[in-house]
């Protein structure tokens, strides 16, 4: 989600859009997740929240990677409002997953790490971004946060690979 910070920036200066524009588009984003948060706790009663999130997040590596190919337009919001969904989806499901895996006892202070690294770690990584962004270019910058998702993901998804984590 740290990338979302610089998303009407690279919108406005490599994409070419308006200033007003490019403000606008973080709104897609958030738009999908009004019925994606629904939808993606329906699915994972399904299939269990285990693949849920693994999948939503070796997704969020692979959206963050297409950034950098389309120019403005139909592919720029398509993936911007799948990155919407696919947010919507993983965070109640981890929550949910949270829930089910902790005691009562411990649950609360779970939750506080929980959301405070899910809303903090964006502002520790949003200056590191834009340095690499001013030396480097978006390009590599989000390359770097692409790859870095997919093996943290990569890495938790071997801890959970047990399928009766998180079943239903």
């Amino acid at each position: 989600m740290s990338i979302m910070a610089f998303l009407a920036l690279y919108a406005r200066d490599i994409l070419g859009a308006s200033d007003q524009a490019a403000a606008s588009m973080l709104s897609i984003v958030f738009f999908s997740g009004l019925w994606a948060g629904p939808v993606g706790g329906y699915v994972s009663d399904k299939i269990g929240s285990v693949p849920i999130i693994i999948i939503t997040s070796l997704l969020s590596g692979v959206l963050v990677y297409l950034l950098q190919f389309p120019s403005l337009g139909f592919g720029f919001y398509a993936i911007l409002f799948i990155i919407g969904v696919n947010n919507a989806f993983r965070m109640p499901v981890s929550e949910v997953f949270i829930m089910a895996q902790s005691s009562a006892k411990h649950r609360s202070t779970i939750y506080r790490v929980y959301y405070f690294t899910m809303q903090y770690t964006g502002a520790v990584f949003a200056p590191i971004m834009g340095w690499i962004i001013d030396n480097h270019g978006f390009n590599v910058c989000f390359n770097i946060a692409a790859v870095t998702s997919i093996l943290v993901t990569l890495v938790c998804a071997y801890f959970l690979r047990d399928g009766k984590i998180g079943s239903h």
